[in-house]
């Protein structure tokens, strides 16, 4: 007699489908299966193991997800007011209190304004968190109020990561705590006196980050602090001296990995093998992984001689036994910069360049264009195509699916000239555009090339299955604005959530409304560096009895809108 079994997740125990939802996303929880049944609705409410991502996500479900949630339940919480959230902290610390999440071990703030930061701070944040990020909102300096605040709440935390980003040296006025705990750690724009006290302050600490390093004044009359628990060290976009690189790496005797991006200012000095092999014999003798990419600063004029002589010095038993470190070097002849770098390739932003318009010599001996190995890790990749192409397809006419760069998601295109379908054919040999998750287009719409541009540009976007975000920046245009606006709406796809556009007059961003009311996000960018009088643009969207958050800057208004904002009237 054969059994019958009703398999069915109602069946299931409460603690079996919390086992479950371990493994299923915030959003599919809260935006699919709470509305199910009522059963599933009290397995949702009853699961307190919540890690909330707010990034990217659209009004609407933001909307949505906030009238469930239960502060006490969530462990892990990443707010943003970028270019796709505009206004989303503020709008969150409108719903919520910070002190309401009693359990959390994750805060992360992006691109948060500092009033918005100040209020967090004044909110007692707690005692769980041992992760906290904050990146403040481009151009935006800390007020010493709020440094003064965060210095007496780093020393109240338990933090095993910190993160802390703004475009100012005003971090270095903050008083930094004594923090026993603390492991990983990223800072932007430190002088040497601040990252000496870091070293003292944070005896435990295993990975130190640098973005925006500059150590022009090397303070003798400190004292110094070796880190001996420090392994990885990470200096990208560095701006300093050999002297400031020597006074960073002196102290960080035990440092296993080092990857540095930058240094322009020491080029010379770093593009000599032998200076590194010296210096890592005697300072860094715990060194297993080594990764750069350096530039020079100045213009320099090289021959195929002078490369081959740079790459030269690399080529010591030391780099190619004893370590196997293997570089690249590329000269590019109309910028006379040259780019020297370990491979695989280690900075995620990579501008790739004419086979015909450089230099290029390594100590390597596989091919440099090997996609699956070399440039695994570049992940924002920058060219001008129709420098690119024509090269490209003479010397790889043979091109399969053997992509030179398998994992960009930020495709950034210049168009100089008229651009045909062919190009984006072979546009597509080298990149897997199925990755593609933001476009930005900076394209020349003169009328004589605006056909075969919006042509070119639709073939792209649809070869581009996972594009989500579009930015269309042109560098020139017709004198009639409307047409020109009605070419770029023409351009843009119906399946683009965030898109960003540089326009003249109120009159665009109202074509814009009326042709695509799908958009989450959308940012608008005055032309030729004007300001616009972006109050008349808050107010046209308040008739349209829009629901939109937002910020601006002088150049710039950020939106954020409900695409389906008539549910909530």
């Amino acid at each position: 007699m054969s059994t019958t079994y009703n398999l069915s997740l109602l069946n299931l125990p409460v603690e079996i489908l919390h086992h479950i939802l371990d493994y299923v996303d915030t959003s599919t929880i809260f935006l699919s299966l709470y509305d199910v049944c009522t059963y599933f609705q009290t397995v949702v409410k009853a699961y307190s193991q919540y890690r909330i991502d707010f990034c990217s996500i659209s009004k609407l479900n933001f909307h949505r997800i906030c009238r469930i949630i239960q502060p006490e339940t969530i462990l892990s919480l990443t707010l943003s007011d970028d270019n796709r959230t505009p206004g989303q902290i503020k709008l969150f610390l409108s719903l919520f209190n910070i002190n309401q999440f009693t359990r959390l071990f994750s805060l992360h703030f992006i691109d948060i304004d500092d009033k918005d930061l100040y209020t967090v701070l004044c909110s007692s944040l707690t005692s769980t968190l041992t992760s906290l990020r904050i990146i403040w909102r481009e151009y935006h300096c800390p007020s010493v109020e709020t440094l003064d605040l965060l210095s007496i709440t780093l020393a109240q935390l338990n933090l095993h990561r910190l993160e802390l980003k703004t475009a100012s040296y005003a971090i270095t006025k903050m008083v930094w705590p004594r923090q026993y705990t603390l492991k990983h750690l990223t800072l932007m724009y430190i002088t040497h006196r601040q990252y000496c006290t870091i070293l003292g302050q944070t005896p435990g600490l295993q990975r130190l980050t640098f973005n925006h390093c500059s150590m022009h004044e090397i303070e003798a009359t400190i004292v110094p602090t070796f880190c001996e628990l420090l392994t990885s060290l990470t200096l990208t976009d560095s701006r300093m001296s050999i002297n400031g690189l020597v006074s960073i790496l002196i102290l960080t005797p035990c440092l296993t990995y080092l990857k540095i991006l930058g240094l322009p200012d020491a080029f010379e000095a770093v593009a000599d093998g032998s200076f590194w092999e010296n210096f890592i014999r005697s300072n860094l003798t715990h060194l297993i992984q080594f990764q750069f990419y350096f530039t020079n600063m100045y213009y320099i004029s090289y021959t195929a001689r002078d490369v081959q002589s740079l790459v030269s010095r690399f080529r010591t038993s030391f780099w190619l036994q004893e370590k196997q470190w293997f570089i690249t070097c590329d000269y590019i002849d109309y910028l006379n910069q040259v780019m020297l770098y370990t491979i695989p390739l280690c900075n995620p932003d990579f501008t790739y360049e004419s086979e015909m318009q450089k230099i290029s010599y390594s100590t390597n001996s596989n091919s440099p264009h090997d996609g699956n190995i070399m440039t695994n890790d570049v992940q924002n990749l920058n060219m001008t195509l129709t420098q690119l192409i024509p090269s490209t397809a003479t010397k790889n006419g043979d091109l399969s699916n053997d992509y030179f760069f398998r994992n960009v998601t930020k495709l950034t295109i210049d168009v100089d000239q008229d651009w045909s379908i062919n190009y984006v054919q072979h546009l597509s040999n080298i990149v897997d555009l199925s990755h593609i998750e933001n476009f930005i287009f900076n394209p020349d719409l003169n009328p004589s090339l605006i056909d075969g541009t919006i042509e070119s540009v639709n073939t792209l976007m649809a070869l581009s299955t996972n594009l989500s975000t579009l930015a269309i920046h042109p560098y020139s245009s017709s004198s009639n604005g409307s047409m020109l606006m009605e070419e770029l709406c023409n351009i843009i796809p119906h399946h683009i959530k965030y898109l960003e556009i540089t326009i003249r007059d109120i009159d665009s961003m109202k074509m814009i409304l009326d042709r695509h009311e799908h958009l989450w996000s959308l940012t608008l960018f005055a032309s030729s560096n004007q300001s616009l009088p972006w109050t008349e643009f808050i107010e046209e969207l308040k008739n349209r009895n829009r629901d939109f958050t937002y910020w601006q800057s002088y150049y710039s208004l950020h939106i954020w809108l409900n695409h389906a904002e008539r549910l909530f009237q």
